[in-house]
């Protein structure tokens, strides 16, 4: 592989070392690549397709006036005539050829990407033949029947500009343009991008942990501020008023229980009596939520109905065990004494110390300071899960990076193209 650059340095055994700095490496490697021969190769193979085409327009010319001749005189007028339309159309698809077909021109060719020019054009002007030779073939094969000389001078021709095209290819493949000098180019395109990228995640890292370092800094001392305030005399007394509050509600909550209770357990003859109540919406309303109709019912009217309750009890009007009527009754005669006012003054005493204690609350500024604290501590956590997440991803990147590997394959490479050993060397 690569015959013709293994036969420049066939002669060295032991291999020359080439120190190059990091930064100069892409000018060694194109100082390298223009020296490499390549460059009066293309210019002779684009020589020789001027000279072929220099040559192309007699030999069209002399096929478009050839005449058939006094040997095929015995052809019928017929087949000249077919044979001739395509010998002429042959020649105007060759003449087309050669005049759509723009050589390259250029006095030197001293770089990779100038050389791929140069590749890029055989391989248009290969595949522009191939497909000339589809679209001739046949004009080919009719021509030759009648004009075979003129015809067969002009193919020929044409089979040299193939010929040319072909063992340029192999030259091509000779070099490694294509493939090792191609692949060079792309190890230390990829070494620069990733030098960058290894600084610039670097400097990122750097820049994150000085953020992440004066946020945690600004938490501390937020932290330290939310305490000194929860230790202070007005937070205290603030508390206070809490625990008073939550004492109010353990009451509430007691003497709701003790409304839920009653009625709970009045619930089965209210249901029975409230069939043949005539006013029946009260009892209703206790059935469905005895403590929310308790304090919707401030003059408690209820007591009307569970009179009315005792009345068809001890009429019978509503029957149950004696065990369960005794119960039943026991449970009204209750409310005949101050029991549900009692409970009723209870709640509403209860829900005035509440509001009354609520509205001391509201003077202590504290509170409305330690909320924003708070505030200001979650949003600098959030800030500093947020520089983590970023730390962790900048981190990852960086760790992906591997300057040596690409380094070395660009020596291997180096080594087997330009009979050298590379060492590359960081300024």
């Amino acid at each position: 592989m690569f015959k013709f650059l293994k036969s420049l340095f066939a002669s060295e055994k032991v291999l020359e070392i080439e120190k190059v700095d990091l930064e100069k490496l892409e000018s060694w490697f194109e100082e390298k690549v223009s020296n490499i021969g390549f460059n009066e190769q293309a210019k002779s193979y684009l020589k020789k397709i001027e000279e072929i085409k220099t040559q192309i327009p007699s030999l069209v010319e002399n096929l478009k006036n050839a005449e058939v001749s006094k040997d095929n005189k015995n052809v019928e007028e017929r087949i000249k005539n077919i044979v001739k339309g395509h010998k002429d159309n042959y020649a105007r698809e060759i003449e087309r050829f050669w005049e759509d077909l723009e050589i390259l021109s250029k006095e030197h060719f001293k770089n990779l990407q100038e050389y791929k020019e140069v590749i890029t054009f055989n391989k248009n002007v290969d595949k522009k033949i191939g497909e000339l030779a589809k679209r001739t073939a046949k004009g080919y094969q009719a021509a030759q029947h009648l004009f075979f000389d003129p015809v067969e001078k002009l193919f020929k021709k044409m089979g040299e500009l193939n010929t040319l095209i072909k063992e340029f290819e192999k030259k091509i493949k000779n070099f490694g343009i294509e493939e090792e000098l191609s692949l060079i180019y792309e190890l230390i395109h990829q070494l620069n991008q990733d030098i960058s990228k290894k600084e610039s995640f670097t400097l990122q890292i750097k820049e994150k942990e000085k953020e992440k370092n004066d946020s945690n800094k600004n938490l501390e001392e937020k932290e330290k501020e939310l305490q000194t305030l929860k230790e202070s005399k007005e937070y205290s007394q603030y508390k206070e008023i809490e625990n008073q509050i939550g004492e109010v509600d353990k009451k509430v909550k007691y003497n709701e229980n003790n409304i839920f209770s009653y009625f709970s357990k009045l619930n089965k003859p209210l249901r029975k009596y409230e069939r043949v109540a005539l006013d029946n919406q009260i009892i209703q309303a206790y059935i469905n939520d005895g403590i929310k109709s308790f304090w919707q019912d401030p003059e408690l009217k209820i007591k009307e109905a569970l009179q009315g309750l005792k009345k068809a009890l001890t009429e019978n009007t509503i029957q149950f065990e004696d065990k369960q009527k005794n119960n039943f009754l026991e449970l009204i005669g209750k409310s005949e004494t101050n029991y549900l006012d009692e409970l009723m003054a209870l709640g509403n005493k209860l829900k005035e110390e509440r509001k009354e204690l609520i509205k001391q609350t509201e003077a202590y500024e504290i509170v409305v300071k330690i909320d924003e604290s708070n505030k200001k501590i979650n949003s600098e956590k959030e800030r500093i899960n947020s520089l983590e997440q970023e730390l962790s991803t900048l981190k990852s990147k960086l760790e992906k990076i591997n300057l040596e590997k690409i380094e070395k394959e660009i020596n291997e490479k180096a080594s087997k193209i330009f009979g050298i050993k590379l060492t590359i060397s960081s300024s």
